[in-house]
């Protein structure tokens, strides 16, 4: 028996990942809970965050992303994913090459930046953001913040 939680140990629950993407959208990518008890939860996680809001105005919604702007994305895999070290350059498992010696834009218009490391599964480069030191794996931060662009140059 566990003191802390009881006899059963500790809750047990199912994953359930939510994205709020720059215009204000969101998405649920997969999910294995049910629709009505994520709906619930969902609700209680609004409840919440109501009653955390202070009096400080929320910053304004992104614009809109430019129809003339960036292409649409193209499918983005870890597996088969190699760091050129000497180089400074990831090739992601489409074969698309990241050149992690400049800074990366997204859509958010937050700079993320290489720190030269890779994530726990020696796999895929961690990236910095530039706004509150934020690190992230660059899977992470391509699939929360597409399209992804070399800071001074064409979206990908």
């Amino acid at each position: 028996m566990n003191e802390q939680y009881g006899p059963t140990g500790p809750p047990r629950g199912t994953a359930f990942v939510l994205i709020v993407h720059c215009d204000g959208t969101v998405s649920v990518p997969h999910s294995q809970l049910c629709p009505e008890q994520a709906a619930a939860a969902l609700r209680q996680v609004a409840d919440h965050l109501d009653a955390q809001h202070t009096e400080r105005p929320c910053p304004p919604r992104l614009p809109d992303l430019d129809p003339d702007g960036p292409p649409p994305e193209t499918p983005f895999t870890t597996r088969g994913g190699r760091l050129d070290a000497l180089r400074q350059v990831w090739f992601d498992g489409t074969g698309h090459a990241w050149d992690l010696s400049l800074a990366w834009g997204d859509a958010c218009g937050v700079e993320w930046r290489w720190n030269g490391r890779l994530d726990p599964t020696g796999r895929v480069p961690l990236m910095v953001a530039s706004v509150e030191g934020e690190t992230e794996p660059l899977d992470v931060v391509r699939a929360r913040f597409s399209p992804m662009r070399p800071v001074g140059g064409a979206w990908l």
